[in-house]
């Protein structure tokens, strides 16, 4: 009895060994397939840009961390964080619709892209003019709410920052609607690498106090927006 059911345990053996061996080798080709695929590939060089912001940010924070006291530190890390929550409360999720509508209408009826990114491009910048206006008309309160008179300055200049931000919302939009993702690290990493290129200067002819790295914060923003507005796809300037 044992001789006749030997050979049949082996057997099934043997063919469950080879299904999953062919079902292995299936999952792996569809994982060789996904890996060189266009998807993977924005996705590794939006990853990449994001890294290597990240990456020239932390060292930037090193050098001024340095050079600046406990106090103004702080002071700085309000001015960033009021600029951040100023960006993230003007992000209406138009981003993600608009990517839908224009990569829909790009090709079969390009007019219609054009309209969506004119009215985005207004929305974002009408935004960004809100944004600076309060800042100017709202810094005093704002700045006692946060600690007292010291934070006015950087109070008014975090919403000068983030009202540049906030209308260069719309660069990253146009660029994954067109499939532009080189462009767009790109440009993203201009912005990382202007702000440690001032900080190390500033640092290396020690000047690098709470002033000048306000200031420095600051600048950045603003030229991040002239750069980006000159590479950003050209169709927002259709008038409907």
């Amino acid at each position: 009895m044992e001789m006749v059911t030997q050979p049949n345990v082996s057997w099934k053996l043997l063919r469950e060994i080879m299904v999953n061996s062919m079902q292995m080798k299936h999952r792996m080709n569809q994982v060789k397939e996904i890996a060189r695929s266009k998807t993977a590939l924005n996705s590794s060089i939006t990853f990449g840009g994001n890294f290597a912001n990240t990456l020239l940010s932390l060292v930037c924070t090193i050098f001024v961390s340095r050079a600046l006291g406990p106090t103004e530190f702080g002071i700085l890390a309000t001015f960033n964080a009021l600029m951040a929550t100023l960006i993230g409360l003007t992000d209406f999720g138009l981003g993600t619709t608009a990517i839908k509508l224009i990569s829909k209408y790009l090709e079969p009826e390009r007019r219609k892209a054009s309209v969506v990114m004119n009215v985005i491009v207004k929305l974002e910048l009408g935004t960004g003019i809100i944004v600076a206006i309060i800042g100017l008309l709202f810094a005093g309160p704002i700045a006692h709410v946060l600690g007292g008179s010291q934070f006015i300055v950087p109070v008014k200049l975090a919403f000068i920052s983030g009202a540049f931000m906030t209308a260069a919302a719309y660069y990253g939009t146009f660029f994954a609607a067109y499939g532009q993702f080189i462009k767009n690290a790109l440009v993203n990493f201009s912005g990382a690498v202007l702000r440690l290129g001032f900080v190390l200067l500033l640092f290396t002819a020690a000047k690098l106090n709470l002033d000048n790295a306000l200031i420095a914060y600051t600048a950045v923003p603003v030229m991040f927006f002239f750069i980006g507005l000159s590479f950003i796809p050209r169709d927002f300037l259709f008038r409907p």
